[in-house]
């Protein structure tokens, strides 16, 4: 009986001290999490979103590809840049081996395939278990994510996608040995 009593202490004893660890550690990640909000709410406050964009070129690729994919390409092709002064960029693709693919000029900037004008759904960060989401469709009329990747369009008007390894810039590339050649982009 004095054993079992023993061991009983002890379990209980190592219950307690495990128990008192784990609020510990407990608080401290709590407290690492609260101080990680309160430095991201400071620097929201130093550096707000600007408010002063007129229009963006994220949505108007948007847009754009909307009319393009959906058998619109005239309307696309015409349709005016919200943004005077809008940059030219370069894209190189590379292979999966590491080789170069092909180099392109962009007009404005790339915008990946994910994104979307609309929420994917009403609730869309809402988790409370008897909310009912209801899904929205994208201007395409369909439900959904994209897949994987980006597209862009070339200062002519030619609609490209790709779901590589890719690096974009404001500088021009040079590429002496593409692997592959795709001729008349800009034609």
């Amino acid at each position: 009986m004095k054993k079992f009593i023993t061991i009983a202490t002890l379990l209980t004893l190592s219950v307690m001290l495990l128990v008192a660890l784990s609020a510990c550690r407990q608080d401290a990640s709590s407290e690492a999490r609260q101080t990680a909000r309160d430095v991201a709410n400071q620097l929201q406050e130093r550096q707000p979103v600007p408010t002063d964009i007129q229009a963006s070129l994220e949505r108007h690729n948007l847009i754009r590809r909307s009319y393009w994919i959906n058998g619109m390409q005239e309307r696309a092709l015409t349709l005016p840049n919200p943004v005077p002064n809008p940059p030219v960029g370069y894209i190189i693709l590379f292979a999966p081996n590491g080789g170069v693919v092909g180099r392109f000029e962009v007009d404005g900037k790339v915008t990946s395939l994910n994104y979307s004008l609309v929420p994917y759904s009403e609730y869309f960060q809402d988790t409370r278990p008897n909310n009912r989401n209801r899904w929205i469709a994208n201007p395409g009329g369909v439900y959904g994510a994209n897949t994987n990747g980006i597209f862009w369009f070339t200062p002519c008007g030619r609609y490209m996608e790709w779901n590589g390894t890719y690096l974009f810039s404001d500088v021009p590339f040079v590429i002496d040995d593409p692997i592959v050649r795709i001729d008349n982009v800009g034609q």
